[in-house]
């Protein structure tokens, strides 16, 4: 985490890129603790989608769009409706591996 962080900083002072919010990066710690929670479910259940790993995987892709947000100051009101995709990705993904 130290190391991306770092490597995110140092790209910003290069580019000239503004982070303003550059504490949301450690909103990533728990989305790869997420990630990371779908992958052993999904070795354990031998490679087979169930609720447990499609809801440790949005949970995880929640994170991303949120720290997404506030790193770039992207407009709430403007990107909520993702939040409304990533549900339904979770649905359609529990739907065609149940």
């Amino acid at each position: 985490m130290l190391v991306a962080l770092g490597g995110i900083l140092l790209v910003q002072r290069l580019v000239g890129l503004q982070l303003t919010n550059w504490w949301a990066l450690f909103l990533l710690i728990p989305a790869f603790g997420a990630f990371d929670s779908a992958r052993k479910r999904y070795r354990e259940r031998g490679t087979a989608f169930s609720g447990s790993v499609t809801g440790s995987f949005v949970t995880g892709l929640s994170l991303l769009a949120v720290t997404a947000i506030f790193l770039f100051g992207l407009n709430w009101g403007t990107i909520w409706p993702i939040f409304i995709i990533l549900a339904g990705v979770g649905a359609l993904l529990g739907a065609i591996f149940h």
